[in-house]
């Protein structure tokens, strides 16, 4: 009987994934604490595919399918963009990420976590008090580094990633949010 709940439990936080998806931007979707990173990221040219923030925090936007991991995958970066990509790889190692290729295409920038989740939870739930403080402080520190590079472009746009996936994987069962557009100027 558990699988049967487990399964309902499932089929449930899909249905809130997949709500409204012909109404809400990726950019809302985006876990709130790294949203500002994502944006600059994309503002300096690269393309995001996912990010995950690391933790749950108060009013989430989308239910969490994974905590402990703090990170941001993005396309191979484009001509043009390679000393940029070079200087980011360098500051984000100083501020505790690594950035690593991922997989053909694909470059991942993920927080390196000091002291791994060592806190007590005594209440029987998972996550302890404190487990965000390290992730939100490195987001923090790499958004303040990278929030003076210049811009690429005077506008761009964040894509959802789960839009290309679904071209190719016809079982993907995330439903793709509309492409958010951003004025470099207005955004500031």
């Amino acid at each position: 009987m558990k699988e049967m709940s487990d399964a309902k439990k499932y089929l449930e936080r899909l249905e809130k994934l997949n709500k409204d998806t012909d109404k809400r931007t990726v950019y809302e979707c985006i876990d709130r604490p790294i949203r500002k990173l994502v944006y600059h990221i994309n503002r300096i040219g690269f393309k995001t595919r996912f990010s995950c923030c690391g933790f749950s925090y108060e009013g989430e936007e989308e239910p969490k399918t994974h905590n402990k991991v703090t990170y941001i995958q993005f396309y191979e970066p484009r001509r043009g963009t390679y000393k940029t990509f070079i200087k980011f790889a360098r500051e984000a190692n100083g501020v505790g990420w690594e950035v690593s290729h991922f997989t053909n295409d694909l470059w991942i920038v993920r927080y390196r976590h000091p002291q791994k989740y060592e806190y007590r939870t005594d209440d029987g739930i998972g996550d302890a008090i404190h487990d965000y403080e390290c992730p939100a402080v490195a987001i923090a520190k790499l958004e303040e580094v990278i929030s003076k590079y210049p811009s690429l472009k005077k506008t761009f746009k964040i894509v959802d990633g789960n839009r290309k996936i679904r071209e190719t994987i016809k079982e993907w069962q995330v439903k793709p949010k509309k492409d958010k557009v951003f004025d470099v100027e207005d955004a500031r």
